[in-house]
């Protein structure tokens, strides 16, 4: 959804949820917005340099740690 204002994310993240529902389908989402992740998936599996790093519901797995250091990066301590 990379590109798209808030308001178009939330009609997508709608319209997928209602195929999803009225067709009973599984979706793959490959996204980087977290708002949209957390929305849509009941599972999440994160990579780093094509490995995995984490997997689990999306609540949970993109607050692990690996997670936040490989995508946000480690926290700087003050000197």
């Amino acid at each position: 959804m990379a590109g798209m204002n808030q308001e178009e994310k939330e009609y997508m993240v709608r319209f997928i949820l209602d195929a999803q529902e009225a067709l009973g389908l599984t979706v793959l989402i490959i996204e980087h917005h977290m708002d949209v992740v957390t929305a849509l998936c009941d599972r999440v599996l994160v990579l780093n340099n094509g490995r995995e790093i984490a997997q689990g519901p999306a609540r949970e797995t993109i607050a692990d740690p690996q997670v936040v250091e490989a995508y946000i990066g480690k926290p700087r301590h003050a000197a």
